[in-house]
């Protein structure tokens, strides 16, 4: 199964936030999955969050997000599921709101792991863009949900 990792990027003051997704991508390919994640593609991110934030509302800054923009949700649009790496950063930022809410309108599952802070935090949209039977505190249990979704998916191929 195919799977967008989405999380915080621009708020990701020490590196935490890329540890977990590398560690989470890891895990998932290790179950047989392939992820989409928007890490990997040939955009330098740390130019667009280092170099280019002072310029934030400029034209070149404003293109230059757009394509982020752009590549992530066609990401999101090839993925058969959304795995959310829920965080402080995630609420102080608005990507992965866009990618969840993108995600919602397309139909896809979205699986949301929250560890750092209650899940009381995360926004009634969010609720409203997934099954809150899929949003966890403990990783193991959304990775349970990632399963649940992947036989589901396979058992409806074979009807």
């Amino acid at each position: 199964m195919k799977i967008y990792i989405a999380g915080a990027l621009e708020r990701d003051t020490f590196g935490i936030e890329k540890r977990r997704r590398e560690k989470i991508s890891k895990t998932l390919r290790d179950l047989g999955h392939e992820i989409l994640s928007p890490v990997d593609a040939n955009l330098d991110i740390d130019k667009a969050l280092k170099e280019m934030r002072p310029t934030k509302g400029s034209n070149e800054h404003s293109g230059y997000i757009r394509l982020i923009v752009e590549n992530d949700l066609n990401l999101v649009s090839q993925a058969d599921l959304i795995f959310v790496i829920y965080s402080r950063g995630v609420r102080k930022g608005a990507g992965t709101h866009g990618e969840i809410t993108y995600a919602a309108g397309l139909m896809k599952p979205i699986v949301i792991w929250s560890p750092w802070h209650p899940i009381k935090w995360i926004p009634g949209w969010v609720f409203g863009c997934c099954h809150p039977k899929f949003i966890h505190k403990q990783v193991k249990q959304a990775l349970g949900s990632v399963a649940f979704i992947n036989k589901l998916k396979a058992d409806l191929r074979d009807d």
